[in-house]
Order: C-alpha cells, then structure tokens, then sequence
C-alpha cells in the first residue's frame, strides 16, 4: 500500500525548495548578472531557472519554466530584492502541490 504523504511535510518541503531555487536563481545568479545589465541578469537567470527544471522535468516544461522564471526575473528586477519572487514561488509551488 502506497504511503500517505502528510500535508505538513508537502508544505514544508515545497516551500524549502522554491525559497533555496530563488536563494540561487533570483538572489545569486541575478546578482552576479546584474552588472553586465538588467535585461541581461533578466534573461540569464530565466534561461538557467528552465536548463535546471528541463533536467528534472522534460522539455515540455520550458515554456512554461520560460514564463515563470522571466515573472520572477522581471519581479526581482522591478522590487531590487528577491523576497517578491521567492514569496511568488512559494505560492505557486503550493497551489500545485495541494
């Protein structure tokens, strides 16, 4: 018999992993891309956020990996911090996950 997974442990982990991916995505490789430009750091870290997901995903996630790592991209950009995209992922990863 499959093992039931509990709420908590779903909520907790999924959050733990959209707060680390936007650490690394949002915080780090935007920040490191930010000095070649905005735009640039926009669209490296966009385009690093899908290579990972098609590694775990598939390719028929890249569209939609394109999308959500341009509107996390864009809110890191517009807000100057990365909270906006990690609280935008978090949210989102749990509206999939439940």
């Amino acid at each position: 018999m499959p093992r039931r997974v509990r709420p908590a442990f779903l909520i907790v982990t999924n959050t733990l992993a959209a707060v680390a991916e936007e650490a690394w995505f949002r915080r780090l490789c935007f920040g490191l891309l930010a000095p070649a430009g905005t735009g640039f750091a926009v669209v490296g870290s966009t385009v690093l956020f899908a290579a990972v997901h098609v590694s775990i995903y598939g390719y028929w996630v890249l569209p939609l990996d394109l999308a959500a790592g341009l509107l996390l991209a864009w809110q890191r950009s517009v807000t100057g911090s990365w909270a906006a995209p990690a609280i935008t992922h978090v949210v989102a990863n749990l509206l999939i996950a439940l």
